[in-house]
């Protein structure tokens, strides 16, 4: 196969995600935050929910700029001499199509989505000796080696083939560009370390950095009800319940921390993911759930990654603790999906004096 792609796979089926339905009809009183409090509960009065819902809304515009969950580049030198910029780690960031792919685009999430798949981000690793690793989604690795021309060009040499590959570096863009037959890549550097890959999401199937594998939409697959007698609900009730009801429950997560429970009855619910406030290992975040939008009856909650699966995430509540299993990094992106949530995402800062909260990543033909 040619290497004309990033560079060997072909951009068929590059956004292809799988579906899975799940949860819907958990009636009953699972928690305040799940199901919003009851009439004669948590009477609170009108000065201290007014004093609440003011301090929230200045938390949530004090976080509008906060640490997005995306890739984190270690300050790399982007300028300068090209020897020096090329040596490093770069990621696929994103690509438009080119010939019988023309008028395509793939957007950064439409990557991981491919990498969630097949186990890999493409990256490169470039060596100041002059040799490199091309690493694909599948996780094969082409070794070859890398020569400077002129002050904004590389050409690269495979040794499995012997082909050559010409690269630009875009200074304004601050991107590595390959220009090939189906597609125009663009590359993103992380680190000047070739050694390290810590901010590349996906290696070999395995989870590198977490952080980056959260935004996105997810699926409930079970429940365990705190201190409660009501039984959980297992993945087989899940199901279950998908086939009485016809209705799911999701969670959406935007790049900015805010995100979203969807539930079958119509109702969405506002959180907020601290971002900058990961644990030491960088699998557990704290969280905030409203009950509505207006930011009533707020409660601490937690998101964590499953420690054996980081693909799947714990969404820890006071009384209920949720079980999602990641669908795609497209955040609001539920058209392959059999029972979408019909609401709309919640947060609608142009009413708090900021511009709406939309989907960081740009459309995808793919």
């Amino acid at each position: 196969m040619s290497k004309k792609l990033f560079t060997r796979r072909s951009f068929t089926g590059l956004a292809a995600v799988t579906t899975m339905s799940f949860l819907t009809g958990c009636n009953g009183p699972i928690m305040q935050v799940l199901n919003g409090p009851a009439s004669d509960e948590n009477q609170e009065s009108s000065q201290t929910k007014n004093q609440d819902q003011g301090s929230e809304q200045e938390r949530v515009l004090a976080a509008w700029n906060a640490t997005p969950f995306v890739e984190k580049p270690d300050n790399p030198t982007l300028d300068g001499d090209i020897n020096k910029i090329i040596v490093g780690v770069w990621q696929i960031d994103t690509a438009i199509g080119a010939g019988d792919k023309a008028g395509k685009t793939y957007d950064h999430a439409g990557m991981l989505n491919q990498a969630y798949h097949d186990g890999t981000v493409p990256h490169y690793i470039f060596k100041s000796d002059g040799t490199h690793e091309l690493h694909h989604f599948d996780g094969k690795v082409d070794h070859g080696t890398w020569t400077s021309k002129g002050d904004s060009a590389i050409s690269c040499v495979y040794e499995e083939d012997g082909t050559t590959d010409e690269w630009s570096y875009d200074q304004e863009a601050q991107r590595l560009k390959f220009e090939g037959k189906s597609a125009i890549s663009s590359y993103q550097k992380l680190s000047d370390n070739p050694k390290d890959t810590s901010q590349i999401a996906y290696i070999d199937g395995n989870v590198v950095n977490f952080a980056a594998t959260i935004p996105g939409v997810w699926e409930l697959i079970s429940l365990h009800r705190i201190n409660s007698d009501e039984p959980d609900l297992s993945t087989e009730d899940v199901k279950s319940n998908i086939k009485k009801t016809g209705t799911s429950y999701f969670f959406s997560v935007h790049k900015n921390g805010f995100c979203a429970l969807f539930y079958p009855s119509g109702r969405v619910l506002p959180s907020r993911i601290e971002a900058e406030s990961s644990s030491d290992d960088g699998l557990t975040y704290p969280m905030i759930v409203a009950a509505s939008d207006q930011f009533e009856n707020v409660e601490e909650a937690s998101l964590q990654a499953h420690p054996q699966h980081p693909t799947t995430i714990y969404v820890k509540l006071k009384d209920a603790e949720l079980l999602f299993q990641h669908l795609n990094h497209r955040e609001d992106d539920f058209g392959d999906i059999s029972y979408a949530p019909k609401a709309s995402f919640p947060w609608h800062l142009d009413k708090l004096g900021k511009p709406s909260s939309k989907s960081d990543s740009s459309d995808s033909n793919s």
